[in-house]
């Protein structure tokens, strides 16, 4: 028999466990160290929500987000190590987070030059040179990778990340610099670097530099490359229309019809045809397959005498040559 008292009873029975279960709240605090300084250039990141907040250069965070009980945050900052904190620890008032320095042992992977007949080289992957005048005009949020191939036979530590932005877009804006492992299909996989690089240009038509040295970071076959557009770091959210230009990495779907921030520059490549991945802003264009990557043919921008058009990234790497 039905009873109104009893199905009111289960209504809020229901709600009480769904404002359990997911509330939305504001959390704010900071990112220090062991001397109580802001941590410029860290985050932090809602693990089963998929979502990065970035902090000021003070090390400032504040956001809204709807998270679980158990939901677990992460707090990162380049060089330390990670901070992982349940959603039910953290205070309700400001929330103070320090991080240690990275004290993880990374002999393993020297490269020492023992052999009076070896010597230390550096090399090269990826193309250094700028021969194509179209741009990948992406949105905030959105990311290209590319994966550099090096020989798998090479001991190699990477040394320095190199892009090449335009003078098109808006040139003082930053963006993310990430370093992935290829997955078991080839697709980027797990980060490499402990944190994000947060780099700009400062007038276009230039190349933009991260140096990893200090890293010890294994170079071992190749690895992915990619660029992110962010929002935050006083970055100018207005979108910028797309009008007449290439734009041959952003997808071909009819919401692309603006860019932020700055462009990554594009390049004729010779022999293989470079393995180009691309992401939409996760909560915008991929409800439905979140942090999905897209395989991108560089056949789509076309290609010429066995060249391929491909974003322009590169990393140098020392390697022991016998």
């Amino acid at each position: 028999m039905f009873s109104p008292n009893r199905y009111i009873l289960c209504i809020f029975l229901l709600f009480a466990v769904l404002v359990t279960h997911a509330q939305e709240r504001q959390y704010f605090g900071r990112i220090v160290n062991r001397d109580n300084k802001g941590l410029p250039n860290s985050f932090v990141k809602v693990d089963k929500a998929n979502q990065s907040f970035y902090c000021d250069d003070n090390g400032v965070f504040q956001f809204k987000i709807n998270a679980k009980e158990t939901d677990t945050f992460i707090f990162y900052a380049q060089g330390y190590d990670k901070v992982k904190v349940v959603a039910d620890e953290l205070p309700e008032d400001s929330i103070i987070v320090e991080l240690k320095k990275s004290t993880r042992n990374l002999q393993d992977v020297s490269i020492i030059a023992k052999s009076g007949n070896a010597r230390i080289r550096e090399g090269v992957a990826g193309s250094t040179k700028w021969l194509h005048n179209g741009g990948c005009y992406l949105t905030f949020k959105d990311e290209i990778a590319m994966f550099l191939p090096v020989d798998s036979n090479r001991k190699a530590l990477l040394n320095e990340v190199n892009v090449y932005i335009t003078k098109d877009g808006i040139t003082t804006n930053k963006f993310l610099i990430h370093l992935y492992l290829p997955d078991s299909t080839g697709a980027p996989g797990e980060e490499v670097t402990d944190s994000n690089l947060v780099v700009s240009a400062r007038k276009g038509n230039e190349w933009v530099s991260a140096d990893l040295s200090d890293h010890k970071i294994q170079v071992k076959g190749g690895l992915f490359v990619s660029v992110e557009w962010i929002i935050g770091y006083g970055n100018d959210g207005l979108p910028w229309p797309m009008n007449e230009v290439s734009n041959y990495y952003a997808g071909n779907d009819s919401l692309r019809t603006f860019y932020n921030g700055q462009v990554l520059g594009l390049t004729w490549v010779n022999g293989d045809m470079p393995k180009v991945y691309r992401r939409y802003a996760r909560s915008t264009y991929e409800k439905t397959a979140p942090d999905k990557w897209f395989l991108t043919s560089p056949l789509v921008g076309g290609c010429k005498r066995n060249e391929c058009i491909a974003p322009m990234m590169y990393f140098t790497y020392s390697y022991i040559e016998r």
